[in-house]
């Protein structure tokens, strides 16, 4: 599912949103606050990627397994609660 296609209203509480464009060689971009992985979506020109596999967070820290090109647009949403 894309970044644009997640319903506002399919989440109660606060969801926090971040991007950052990638530069061709940093594979380390630092979070406004510490998150969990598995509370986590990273999207790379709005396509998902797949925590552990493209991607890790520790703390403040998102890192890519490998360097995202120059014109890609990175993505990421922490998501507190999902409603039932």
């Amino acid at each position: 599912m894309a970044l644009n296609q997640f319903p506002r209203r399919a989440f109660s509480g606060a969801a926090t949103l971040q991007t950052f464009a990638g530069n061709g060689s940093t594979t380390t971009f630092t979070l406004s606050q510490a998150q969990f992985q598995n509370e986590s979506f990273v999207f790379v020109d709005d396509v998902a990627q797949v925590p552990g596999v493209d991607f890790t967070i520790n703390g403040t820290a998102l890192t890519f397994t490998s360097a995202q090109q120059i014109v890609q647009k990175l993505s990421f949403v922490a998501l507190v609660y999902l409603r039932h």
